[in-house]
């Protein structure tokens, strides 16, 4: 693999006129920018519907896409809405998605295009779409249909449907069938306005990178359709819970609150879960990169009785069993997010995957000359970003890290005068690491109000930051064509 490099940007921070960024034509129009900087790859967030906190990472179904980015304009272009319909859910861009503002408008909107297509000739494609993806999507409309009429976490239904009995789930999508279809049909719309877009990212040269969470929510159609394969009491509530102890970047630690697996179960059923998962995901990247990679070698599981990360303990993880099944089963090439402290056992296991492993240059300032995370450490095999969506965009983490300010500007062999960001950009490139990657932000020079994410909390501005159509300077990506080109990563 030569070098490259690419961005990181969400669908969800695109402009648009309906709230959030889509699968439409600013997503097009991002794809053209990217190919005028020369990047080979553009990478998204967890694509799934969005759960606690506004989360992709915590959502209720790990293969469904989220409705939200289906793209109303298409949908009019497609005969299935009115354009007085889409204007009338048109919403000015502030800079951030309004969360409420979507579930309590967008739905009927996607439910009333998803009767108009099951009235087309369109139809026909749906049944076929249900039939191929039957084995996830039937959990999914039950599960959000369920969710819709007791407004509770599925361990609170009653017990024939908390028990995923199939006889009487049969007998409520025969009673909810419309809403069943629309689900379906939803998913239908999110899938093919996706798989055009990567379809059109590839024909201009731009392989999509993807995202596959180590864990999945409580609440989600996956522990609820698979109970024995999560650690759950038998009031279906969890025994365990995800998270990591305290470390630099959490003194708490961080509670995570998905369920840990119960892998004994798996290895018996041969990973079958994971089999389906890793089959349906990686279709719809050309790079995955596999979430909190140490989890596989060993993981942090929290008790649920007291949801303090200090409570918790290291459990030996599924190792070279899993990760055989994850190289064998996956359509799409794989990186590990190897973030944290790395013991032995993670080591050993990413050296045994043979694949590619993060850095992080925010992440190498410490004074420790030996630090993985200093550009002139990082090996070929590596993507390496200034900082990814967990951390916060460079220009306000110099300003709030005057000391690494210093030991960059040292290492940089920069003053005072020269611009930090643009001269960390560049050693970036110069580095040996076979891509890198930028998150738009950075690229831009944004400050800390265009912060994506802040790990460990529930802020209303998590997970909402949006671009608007104005913060794309052509001059700059012809800049970064040039830095791309000098470094040969074009």
């Amino acid at each position: 693999m030569e070098k490259s490099a690419g961005l990181l940007l969400h669908i969800s921070e695109l402009p648009s006129k309906y709230g959030i960024g889509s699968f439409g034509i600013e997503a097009k129009r991002f794809v053209k920018l990217l190919k005028l900087a020369g990047q080979k790859y553009w990478q998204v967030l967890p694509l799934n519907p969005v759960g606690e906190g506004n989360s992709p990472y915590s959502s209720s179904c790990s293969s469904a896409l989220d409705p939200y980015f289906i793209d109303l304009d298409l949908l009019e272009k497609d005969g299935f809405l009115t354009k007085e319909e889409i204007t009338n859910n048109s919403k000015k861009n502030t800079g951030r998605v309004d969360y409420e503002y979507l579930s309590s408008h967008r739905y009927n909107l996607l439910f009333l295009a998803s009767k108009r297509l099951l009235q087309s000739k369109t139809k026909t494609k749906v049944y076929n779409f249900y039939k191929r993806n039957k084995k996830w999507l039937k959990d999914y409309a039950l599960f959000n249909i369920l969710t819709d009429i007791y407004h509770t976490e599925w361990s609170s239904w009653p017990m024939n449907y908390r028990k995923h009995k199939n006889k009487d789930l049969e007998e409520l999508i025969k009673n909810k069938q419309e809403e069943f279809n629309c689900y379906v049909t939803m998913q239908y719309l999110a899938y093919s306005q996706y798989l055009k877009l990567k379809k059109y990212a590839n024909k201009n040269g731009v392989r999509m990178v993807g995202d596959l969470p180590i864990y999945v929510s409580y609440n989600s159609s996956d522990v609820w359709a698979h109970q024995n394969d999560f650690m759950l009491a038998k009031c279906g509530k969890p025994l365990f819970i995800s998270g990591m102890p305290a470390d630099d970047m959490c003194k708490d630690g961080q509670v995570w609150g998905m369920p840990t697996y119960n892998y004994d179960y798996m290895r018996k059923n041969g990973f079958k879960w994971w089999k389906s998962r890793i089959c349906q995901t990686s279709k719809l990247y050309d790079l995955l990169r596999l979430d909190h990679f140490i989890g596989f070698a060993e993981y942090y599981a929290i008790p649920y009785a007291t949801c303090l990360a200090k409570d918790g303990k290291w459990m030996k993880g599924p190792g070279t069993e899993l990760i055989d099944i994850i190289l064998n089963y996956s359509k799409a090439d794989l990186f590990a997010e190897d973030l944290g402290y790395l013991s032995q056992n993670v080591i050993d296991l990413l050296n045994y995957s043979k694949i590619a492993g993060t850095k992080i240059f925010e992440y190498g300032f410490n004074s420790d000359k030996n630090n993985p995370h200093i550009p002139n450490n990082y090996p070929y095999n590596a993507i390496a970003y200034l900082g990814n969506h967990d951390n916060d965009v460079f220009k306000n983490f110099i300003i709030t890290h005057p000391n690494d300010e210093k030991n960059i500007r040292d290492y940089l062999n920069i003053s005072i005068y020269d611009d930090i960001i643009e001269e960390s950009i560049e050693n970036l490139f110069a580095s040996k690491a076979k891509i890198t990657i930028l998150m738009v932000q950075d690229l831009l020079k944004m400050g800390k109000e265009s912060r994506i994410n802040v790990p460990g909390t529930l802020s209303k501005n998590n997970w909402s930051f949006r671009f608007k159509k104005s913060d794309f300077k052509k001059e700059r990506f012809l800049e970064l064509f040039e830095l791309t080109c000098k470094y040969q990563r074009y």
